[in-house]
């Protein structure tokens, strides 16, 4: 099984892009470059002699894989990077970058200035804090700018081991590197519960050297710490121990701490553990994961001059393009304006030569004042004869048709005993004077009238008879009184 069949049993899932990833360590410096479809294209390890030389290995790793124009992600040793829990300040995200190298101040012998600082959160409600030096960092930006290399983010080694066993939930984790201690790490859901520093623990652990006394001594550590777990942290049960060892016989120790231990234990890898270091996973690790902190922070990345002498000449030239377009626009619809109104104006002359023409055929259409008072004279004869024809409409039947009817019946009524000197008929008024034979004659008479045609119907208000000295019978016969005429 070769290099890279073993790497990709890791199962490893990519978050963040990046093609090249640098892990510090105080054995060496080393360099993993992908070929941006999560796989190993190249790694490189450049063995230091002390810790302090790092910079040198650095500059020389970078040379060697002839790095340049790309992003990197770097992960430092502990020999770069101090830790310590603190209670949680609870505080945004933007603002703890800040806050915290204030309160670790007590805790270090550097000043405020002097640091950077990131956290995160512990399962305990506490927060771990990781510290480098400023210098430490400037030193690494600025030597990898120098090869046109962009830094993404600065993590802890210890964090990024948790992303060692994407499959597994929570386990423990043994590991060294040369130069370095021994040190457990306790992970659940990829957090970090537990980190320790084996001191008392020297290596080899196995070779020719190899003793039991030792391996007792390692496994009451890891027991320790198991029961640490198991105490303070309830629910959490972690089965599983993996150890990743440089120079150890990975079959051996994983058979020693068996015997020894309650839990189950193996090899990160199991095809030829002692073919892979632990800086070579390291930097596979970083090359696909996101961190949860970065000592990398914003302070301390290029600030973009937004008002440089480029950036306020390429403003400018912009405004003045997009001045002239808007003018160019406006000039466009003025334009357009004056067309319209110019049209507009040309529409009202013309209806006011039609209305001045309309008014001159009115003026000939116009009636004189003979005319209009002709038209009033022969409105108020209208009205005249429409009140004849008012008053004609209100004559009986009988006077339509003429008086004769009338005449005849009064001759063949008072033939021989009535005699009419005068008879007056206007309308419904009826009035008779004559004389009479004798006086019974005329009530006789009057009640003949029911059997004529033209005169049934008649009433009479008045009827006076006179008989004079001579014996000469007058009457007067009315439709209505003196007093009602």
């Amino acid at each position: 099984m070769n290099m890279m069949d073993a790497f990709n049993k890791l199962k490893l899932s990519r978050s963040v892009k990046v093609t090249t990833s640098i892990v510090i360590l105080q054995g060496g410096i080393y360099v993993a470059k992908s070929d941006g479809n999560d796989e190993l294209k190249e790694q490189h390890f450049t063995p230091l002699e002390h810790s302090n030389a790092w910079k040198e290995g650095l500059l020389e790793a970078c040379q060697k894989t002839g790095l340049s124009d790309c992003k990197v992600n770097i992960v430092i040793g502990s020999h770069l990077y101090q830790s310590f829990q603190i209670d949680n300040p609870n505080l945004p995200k933007e603002e703890l970058t800040g806050a915290l190298p204030f309160l670790v101040k007590d805790l270090i012998s550097d000043r405020v200035a002097d640091i950077v600082a990131d956290g995160v959160e512990t399962s305990n409600g506490k927060m771990q804090v990781y510290i480098s030096q400023l210098v430490i960092i400037k030193t690494l930006i600025d030597l990898l700018q120098s090869f046109s290399v962009q830094v993404g983010n600065i993590t802890p080694d210890e964090l990024v081991w948790s992303h060692s066993k994407k499959d597994e939930s929570s386990f423990m984790l043994l590991t060294y590197s040369k130069g370095a201690e021994f040190k457990l790490l306790a992970f659940n859901e990829e957090r970090l519960y537990l980190n320790r520093s084996l001191r008392g623990i020297m290596p080899p652990l196995t070779g020719d050297l190899a003793n039991s006394f030792q391996f007792d001594s390692l496994a009451l550590e890891l027991q320790r710490s198991l029961d640490y777990l198991s105490a303070q942290l309830h629910g959490l049960n972690i089965n599983h121990l993996y150890v990743r060892c440089d120079n150890e016989d990975d079959s051996l120790l994983v058979s020693e701490l068996q015997k020894r231990l309650g839990v189950q234990v193996a090899s990160l890898l199991l095809e030829d553990p002692r073919v892979f270091r632990a800086g070579e996973l390291l930097s596979w690790l970083g090359l696909f994961n996101q961190p949860n902190i970065n000592l990398y922070n914003d302070r301390l990345k290029p600030q973009v001059d937004y008002f440089s002498l480029q950036n306020v000449v390429i403003s400018w030239g912009i405004g003045l393009i997009f001045s002239g377009l808007f003018l160019g626009y406006y000039q466009w619809q003025i334009n357009q304006l004056d067309n319209h109104i110019s049209q507009l104006t040309s529409e009202e002359r013309g209806y006011r030569e039609e209305l001045s023409a309309l008014n001159k055929k009115l003026e000939s259409h116009k009636p004189s004042a003979a005319k209009l008072a002709a038209i009033k004279r022969l409105q108020e004869d209208i009205q005249s004869k429409k009140a004849s024809l008012k008053v004609i409409d209100n004559f009986d039947e009988g006077m339509q048709i003429g008086y004769s009817g009338v005449m005849s019946s009064l001759t063949q009524l008072g033939k021989g005993n009535i005699s009419l000197t005068k008879i007056y008929i206007s309308g419904d008024d009826v009035n008779f004077t004559g004389f009479a034979r004798t006086p019974d004659v005329v009530p006789n008479w009057i009640k003949s009238f029911e059997n004529e045609l033209h005169l049934v119907g008649r009433t009479f208000d008045q009827l006076e008879i006179k008989t004079d000295e001579e014996g000469l019978v007058s009457f007067i016969l009315n439709t209505k009184t003196a007093e009602d005429k």
